[in-house]
């Protein structure tokens, strides 16, 4: 299950996340039970399946909700964003 989302702004470009949430976020540690950490720098390769993500990092903020998880990621810099236009 591939899913793309663009936010409220315009993005002149598909993001695809990852299909699987994978244990390099806090989504997944929350998942199994660890605490909350608030915003969390990760690599943006956990989250995104472009080639350019390994060199980039996101903010992730989970929050166990129900049985599940909401995450939040936002970029602390758009040089990822910004490669798509080289």
């Amino acid at each position: 299950m591939s899913r793309s989302y663009s936010g409220m702004a315009h993005v002149p470009f598909p993001i695809k996340l990852s299909a699987r949430i994978t244990s390099d976020t806090v989504a997944y540690d929350i998942l199994r039970g660890k605490p909350e950490l608030g915003p969390t720098e990760v690599s943006a390769a956990a989250w995104f399946t472009d080639s350019r993500a390994a060199r980039h990092t996101v903010q992730e903020d989970s929050a166990a909700v129900a049985d599940g998880v909401l995450t939040l990621l936002s970029w602390p810099n758009e040089g990822h964003l910004l490669e798509y236009y080289r």
